[in-house]
C-alpha cells in the first residue's frame, strides 16, 4: 500500500467535511488533471500530500457511492496490467501518466478494485 483517493461526485463537500474533521486541505497540482487535488496537512513528510481527492467522473454507475480507493506499488503497470488481464482481472482506468508515476485502476476476478501505482520517484514513498 502506498496512496489512498477519496474518490467523490462532491469534491467541495469533502473539503469542507475532511477539513473541519481533520484540519486537511486540498490543493491542485497544476500538472495533475483538473479532476484531482491533493490532500494537505501541517507537517506531513511529502510536498504532494499524503492522500488524494478525485472527482468521481462520469464514466462510473450513476447510483457508485463515494469511496476511499486504495493504491499498491507495482515496479512496472503495464506489466502488472497484463498480469492481472491473464490472471482473470480486467483493467477498468488508465493507464494514467501523472507528475508522481504511472496508474491504472483493476478488477480482480471477483470484481473487487484495486490500484496502482508505478512511481516515477527514485525512492520508495
Amino acid at each position: 500500500w502506498n496512496w489512498n483517493n477519496l474518490v467523490t461526485r462532491d469534491p467541495d463537500a469533502a473539503k469542507d467535511f475532511y477539513g473541519k474533521v481533520f484540519g486537511w486541505s486540498a490543493t491542485h497540482n497544476d500538472e495533475a488533471p483538473d479532476f484531482i487535488w491533493m490532500w494537505q496537512v501541517e507537517g506531513q513528510r511529502w510536498p504532494e500530500g499524503f492522500a488524494g481527492l478525485m472527482e468521481m467522473g462520469t464514466d462510473m454507475p450513476a447510483d457508485a457511492p463515494p469511496y476511499w480507493q486504495v493504491y499498491f506499488m507495482v515496479e512496472n503497470a503495464d506489466e502488472a496490467i497484463e498480469t492481472t488481464r491473464s490472471s482473470g482481472g480486467s483493467l477498468v482506468f488508465g493507464p494514467l501518466d501523472i507528475p508522481t508515476g504511472r496508474v491504472a485502476t483493476l478488477f480482480d476476478p471477483q470484481g473487487a478494485a484495486v490500484s496502482i501505482l508505478e512511481s516515477s520517484y527514485p525512492e520508495p514513498r
